[in-house]
């Protein structure tokens, strides 16, 4: 066992003769005596230490709160830029939803036009794309961002993938412009007097001249084409059957309306193959050439008619049937 005991100095004793300690090992004891400048020392290092402690300690709490005031400007920078990042990505949404609508309606515009194309033309789009157009619509009521995204790949992708089926289509109504012109081209020619009513040729123009039976000037409504009787006679354009019986002066006679205001005669016939009411295609056999009515010999006399008035049929006697 080890006793620690300081000796009391009295009468000569000072305070510089130190501290005593005295050890007991076993039944020996061991006796030291500390100086006291030592232990002036010690007093003296405990004191700094403290006031080294204290500063540290103080240093600390300074650092502490400097680094707590850097992390809460950090968390405000984290929520500013949090908040910044969700206005950026709901503008960058509403804009892919505008950007996807605008494509969805120019998609839904070109197909409504290709449709219309497709029907006119009379056939049905064969593109792959035509199919996979139509599939958008399930999801174009979705919102989220990956699905706005596939949809606009989805969309960009029909329609540059439209390319070929626009070609296509092109092509398509190229030819069917073709096909109208050639039709309205036909059409126009099949009801334009075009044709010669019948061989023989020309004994009385159209105008002012001598009448053969009345002999004296008088307006002639028409043309007279000569030829023997029984010649047939054939309907100049296409059109449908106004008269086929006696008129007149013209005697036995056909007349025919051929659309947009003109209307042709045919005159004198011996004998006609049509009826009222019958339609006729350009260079239909409709009569046969005669000599009644007003007539001084076997001829045809053939009228044009515009809008009710007689005009010259020369100009549109182009073509010998």
């Amino acid at each position: 066992m080890t006793k620690l005991s300081r000796q009391a100095h009295s009468g000569t004793g000072t305070w510089r003769d130190g501290l005593v300690v005295k050890f007991m090992v076993g039944k020996q004891g061991v006796v030291y005596r500390i100086s006291p400048w030592v232990i002036l020392a010690c007093l003296l290092l405990l004191g700094a230490g403290g006031r080294v402690l204290a500063a540290n300690q103080r240093a600390r709490e300074q650092a502490l709160k400097t680094r707590i005031a850097e992390l809460e400007e950090e968390k405000r920078a984290a929520h500013t830029f949090l908040q910044r990042k969700e206005r950026e990505k709901k503008q960058a949404l509403a804009l892919a939803q505008m950007r996807s609508d605008e494509l969805w309606d120019e998609l839904r515009a070109r197909d409504q036009q290709m449709d219309q194309i497709w029907k006119v033309v009379g056939k049905h789009p064969t593109s792959p794309h035509s199919k996979s157009r139509r599939s958008l619509n399930s999801s174009r009521s979705r919102t989220h961002p990956l699905v706005l995204k596939r949809r606009y790949l989805e969309l960009q992708k029909a329609l540059h993938g439209d390319d070929g089926e626009m070609k296509q289509l092109r092509t398509a109504a190229i030819s069917y412009h073709k096909e109208q012109v050639r039709q309205a081209q036909l059409a126009l020619w099949n009801t334009q007097p075009t044709l010669w009513p019948c061989e023989g040729y020309f004994s009385s123009p159209f105008g002012y001249r001598i009448h053969p039976v009345l002999g004296y000037a008088r307006f002639h409504s028409g043309c007279d084409i000569a030829a023997g009787t029984g010649t047939p006679i054939y309907a100049t354009a296409a059109g449908r059957v106004t008269n086929a019986d006696y008129l007149g002066g013209y005697g036995l006679a056909v007349t025919i309306d051929h659309g947009n205001g003109l209307s042709t005669l045919y005159g004198h016939c011996s004998a006609v193959h049509v009826k009222n009411g019958d339609y006729v295609r350009k260079g239909q056999w409709v009569s046969n050439v005669g000599s009644t009515g007003m007539s001084t010999g076997p001829h045809c006399h053939y009228e044009v008619h515009q809008n009710g008035a007689q005009i010259d049929p020369a100009p549109f006697m182009q073509h010998r049937r």
